[in-house]
């Protein structure tokens, strides 16, 4: 009797745990960026950008590199959340925190690449 209970305790338990861990699974927010400056006539293709939610993450792959990237992240305000710089030739990952309101994203290249986009929860 002792141990079919403990068998079923044990049982619910990995349900209840299970059932946590697949809560916990990250949600996309795709964010469009667009260029804001005529470029080259070559076209690169589209941007990979998106926001992660629970892990509070942005990241961004360029379909092929453009060099050196300033990123620069802000609020509708102007007030600055995040500033830093990447390679376009690997993909970036950064926790940025949970944005409260709309928050614009600025990148600028050095193979001359201008984009503008914004997160909206």
């Amino acid at each position: 009797m002792l141990k079919n209970l403990t068998i079923i305790l044990f049982i619910s338990f990995a349900a209840i745990g299970f059932s946590a861990e697949s809560s916990k699974e990250n949600k996309k927010t795709k964010i469009e960026l667009r260029n804001r400056k005529c470029r080259p006539l070559t076209l690169i293709g589209e941007i990979d950008a998106y926001y992660l939610v629970p892990s509070c993450e942005l990241n961004i792959t360029f379909p092929e590199s453009e060099g050196w990237a300033n990123l620069f992240v802000s609020t509708v305000s102007g007030e600055s959340v995040l500033k830093d710089r990447f390679h376009t030739s690997f993909e970036f990952k950064k926790y940025i925190g949970i944005p409260e309101e709309p928050w614009k994203i600025e990148i600028t290249t050095t193979g001359g690449g201008d984009y503008e986009g914004w997160l909206i929860l």
